[in-house]
């Protein structure tokens, strides 16, 4: 009888740990063929079972993972997806190239500042209470000022809901001359140029406020000038119809609006409105009209002082408030008359008033350009 000595044919602990890890890891993963199969009926069973674990935990991971990195790179895709419909609409409709340029930059400056993100469409989701909340936070940089400081809750909501924000680059304009006037701006950042006839009269920076009062007899308000942004700015702008109609609902403050309103205004671009101002400072400040002396008259009287030097005339010219008078003149030199010493006194008030710094001829403050 032969024996035969087996105890080589039985693997050690190990290999059979690995060998069993082996073949659940391609079983989870593959379809579980390999050197290492199953043979009996319950290495089947289980080799069956293992696959269909792993099919389900290969879906949920994986597919989370795309899912993740699609979420990573979906504004990027929307970018280049709207960049090429821009394309396209240029090459269709031939648009200049200027014009095209200029549509390019406003629209990745736009990108760049909201990232894509529709506000309007996001509002729209939420109650009218709510949106003048959201309101109240995303523009409190105007709704901070001291003209709101006043104003009821309800209110700033509603002024809140009537509030846009504009970004404009280099060189564009916010409005021509001739253009009705449908909003109130402040300036959040930039500055920008007020022309009239071509010649810049202002220059608005962050802070200023510029516009129109509001008129409740005459609700449209034309504009009498250019404004033309100098960099890329950042603006609120309130709509003046819906900014009426909530004031229309507080009664008391509207008084109050109304009157801060003209003193806040950096520069009221409403057409006839230096005109109104010019009327309100004459009247405020009369002139005075000096009597003049034609050159005939200064003639004769040369003539006249030639022929007898002991005569004085009676008529002088006039000269200015500190000008002396020779020492010839008898008494060593006369006393300004009362005329001109009236003069002189609205002469220099008048003076000083327009050379007070950042003060317009309506009397609001601005940087003007003398």
């Amino acid at each position: 009888m032969v024996m035969v000595n087996r105890t080589h044919d039985i693997p050690d602990m190990m290999t059979c740990y690995i060998t069993a890890l082996y073949f659940t890891c391609s079983s989870l993963t593959s379809v579980g063929f390999g050197n290492v199969s199953a043979n009996t009926n319950a290495e089947k069973i289980f080799s069956v079972c293992a696959m269909l674990v792993g099919s389900i935990m290969y879906a949920a991971v994986f597919g989370n993972v795309t899912t993740i990195i699609q979420r990573m790179y979906a504004r990027r895709a929307t970018f280049h997806s709207k960049t090429k419909d821009l394309k396209d609409f240029f090459r269709i409709h031939h648009f200049p190239r200027q014009l095209k340029h200029r549509m390019r930059d406003y629209f990745q400056a736009m990108w760049s500042i909201n990232n894509g993100i529709d506000f309007k469409q996001i509002l729209k989701d939420f109650p009218e209470d709510m949106r003048g909340e959201i309101g109240l936070h995303l523009h409190r940089e105007i709704l901070s000022l001291p003209i709101f400081q006043q104003a009821p809750p309800g209110c700033l909501k509603g002024v809140a809901l009537q509030t846009e924000r504009l970004v404009c680059g280099p060189g564009e304009f916010i409005m021509h001359k001739g253009d009705a006037v449908n909003y109130l701006y402040y300036v959040c950042s930039g500055s920008m140029e007020v022309l009239k006839q071509e010649q810049v009269v202002a220059i608005l920076g962050k802070g200023d406020i510029f516009g129109t009062d509001l008129d409740y007899d005459d609700p449209v308000s034309v504009s009498g000038c250019d404004v033309r942004s100098l960099a890329y700015c950042e603006l609120l702008c309130i709509q003046v119809k819906g900014l009426v109609e909530s004031l229309l609902l507080y009664p008391d403050y509207a008084d109050t609006f109304n009157t801060e309103l003209p003193n806040d205004l950096t520069y009221n671009v409403r057409e006839g409105h230096e005109d109104h101002s010019d009327d309100e400072s004459s009247t405020a400040a009369p002139v005075i009209t000096l009597p003049s002396i034609s050159e005939d008259e200064e003639e004769e009287d040369d003539k006249h002082n030639n022929n007898d030097d002991d005569v004085v005339c009676k008529e002088r010219p006039t000269r200015l408030p500190n000008q002396r008078e020779s020492e010839d003149d008898e008494g060593g030199g006369t006393p300004m008359s009362p005329l001109l010493s009236h003069f002189s006194r609205e002469y220099m008030s008048s003076s000083d008033w327009l050379a007070s710094r950042g003060r317009l001829p309506n009397g609001h403050i601005g940087n003007v350009i003398r």
